[in-house]
């Protein structure tokens, strides 16, 4: 959290923006595009029989520097920063069509989400 004092209504959304880029997060990183024979591919609707950890991904913590000027991706039982990513070379974000597909969905059927109320009656007594 930070201190607020001082600061414009601007400047006080522009840190809640970015707190969470400063905290970080657990994501997890595919090691090699080559694809082991021995590795499965990974299908985050199957994760209970095949985790990720089993199709050559591993949990990184990616999390903003505090200059602003890169994100530093960090093992999460290591010290140190193992590698980081330039934010000037960064031109858009990919997501999966697969992975946008299970937000979507969870976000229908989240209760605190405001997109819950497009479901209809049936939907939501079937989700009860």
């Amino acid at each position: 959290s930070f201190n607020y004092d001082g600061c414009s209504e601007e400047e006080r959304k522009f840190l809640d923006t970015v707190e969470p880029l400063l905290m970080g997060g657990e994501i997890y990183k595919k090691f090699s595009s080559h694809t082991n024979h021995k590795q499965a591919n990974f299908d985050p609707l199957n994760v209970e029989n095949v985790p990720a950890e089993n199709c050559g991904y591993g949990i990184r913590n990616f999390k903003l520097s505090k200059s602003l000027h890169r994100i530093e991706v960090r093992q999460t039982v290591k010290p140190g920063v193992e590698s980081s990513i330039v934010i000037e070379h960064i031109f858009k974000v990919i997501i999966p069509k697969t992975t946008l597909d299970i937000i979507k969905f969870q976000n229908l059927h989240d209760q605190d989400h405001p997109s819950y109320g497009k479901l209809s009656v049936q939907e939501r007594e079937e989700k009860s």
